[in-house]
């Protein structure tokens, strides 16, 4: 699993650039697992298209919105399985915002969002708390966009912005494990490991 992101690593995906340099407009970034959405036939379902600051962030959507969604859909079908993905869900939402409140509080001065290459992800929405993890989502992008830019611009090191963003990495695995049922230890047990 490979939830959490690369804090080293400042650069934009060189493969994209030269689609980048010819366009004013956001790149569109295809999901990984499409097919797995297609066989889903909920109730109710949305599409969404949401253009991320950060590729870090839209490339953690862009490789686990499919199949996390395909797999939340199926095993909260379960209402016992559901409430604990809920309560996951819900702290991922806790520690995003609270993430995005203390970052807009750093003396981090003016941002240049010029240098940044946004990408547009086009979604589509099966179950509400998906709806929720975007919205967090959309959270963690803004408050990563102030972190980049403050470590770009030397008022922050990369150690600094590792351990703000910790937490919300931290319950981002413990969300998309429980949603996957897969064998790892809750966002709780994640956290308190942590020490946080």
């Amino acid at each position: 699993m490979e939830a959490i992101i690369n804090h080293n690593d400042l650069s934009v995906d060189r493969v994209l650039d030269n689609e980048l340099e010819t366009s004013t407009e956001p790149l569109v970034v295809e999901l990984k697992n499409g097919h797995r959405l297609q066989r889903i036939r909920a109730s109710m379902s949305a599409a969404a298209s949401i253009q991320f600051a950060t590729s870090p962030i839209a490339r953690i959507l862009r490789r686990d919105w499919n199949i996390v969604s395909a797999k939340l859909f199926l095993n909260c079908l379960d209402p016992d399985w559901a409430k604990l993905v809920r309560e996951d869900a819900a702290e991922m939402t806790w520690q995003m915002s609270d993430l995005l409140d203390i970052v807009k509080s750093l003396p981090v001065g003016q941002i240049e969002h010029a240098w940044m290459r946004p990408r547009k992800i086009n979604l589509q929405i099966v179950h509400p708390i998906c709806a929720q993890w975007l919205r967090a989502f959309t959270k963690y992008d803004q408050a990563y966009t102030i972190l980049i830019n403050a470590q770009k611009s030397g008022r922050m090191q990369p150690k600094q912005r590792w351990a703000l963003t910790l937490p919300s990495q931290m319950a981002y695995m413990g969300f998309k494990a429980r949603a996957m049922k897969l064998p790892l230890k809750s966002t709780t047990e994640l956290l308190e490991e942590a020490g946080l």
